[in-house]
């Protein structure tokens, strides 16, 4: 089914009228597709040249780094993985599970719909160092964003929820919250600094 827009779409308008097919699970979605599919070429050519750039911060050897821009660049590769969950997820509080799944006081009683975009080639590259031999103490991780991929993903959960279907269901975006206008690149990187974590 996941391989097929068609019946993505048909699914999604069938549970968008009767709540119910094979996205009214309380379990979750998932489906893959790539950057270039939903992208312009223009966009496509700019984020190939921020990852091959010298001056892009990750941990890769050059040749890795043409290798990740060339699979984005390509229609034929499941650069994007998308998650939908039948509930309001709240991401910014991570990575507390049970504040997580709790729903703010405007959602309680209420639908929601939560999807997250993932990037199954990251081109960030931390680190995670073991502290002990106590197997109870957590490591401690280093993380090294790279805010291109997270800013390309933030687009493109935003063009879905104002996109038909989601527009005409979607009433409210609860996280982040309507006060930030992720229309505005400032705001996204603002928004990015403050909620992003390891």
């Amino acid at each position: 089914m996941l391989q097929d827009v068609q019946e993505v779409q048909k699914a999604m308008a069938e549970y968008s009228t009767t709540k119910s097919g094979l996205l009214a699970s309380n379990g979750s979605g998932n489906c893959f597709t790539s950057y270039a599919a939903l992208a312009f070429q223009e966009e496509i050519t700019t984020i190939k040249q921020s990852i091959i750039s010298p001056d892009t911060p990750t941990r890769h050897l050059e040749t890795a780094k043409g290798l990740l821009a060339d699979a984005l660049a390509s229609p034929d590769h499941a650069s994007l993985h998308i998650v939908y969950v039948a509930a309001t997820v709240n991401i910014d509080a991570f990575p507390s599970q049970s504040s997580m799944l709790k729903p703010p006081e405007s959602m309680k009683g209420k639908p929601g719909i939560s999807f997250t975009i993932a990037a199954e080639r990251p081109l960030s590259v931390g680190s995670c160092y073991i502290l002990s031999s106590n197997p109870e103490d957590d490591p401690r991780l280093t993380r090294r964003t790279s805010r291109i991929p997270l800013m390309l993903r933030i687009e493109l959960a935003e063009k879905m929820r104002t996109t038909s279907p989601f527009s005409e269901k979607i009433k409210q975006r609860i996280f982040p919250p309507e006060s930030v206008e992720l229309g505005k690149k400032k705001e996204r990187l603002a928004y990015l600094k403050g909620a992003v974590t390891t």
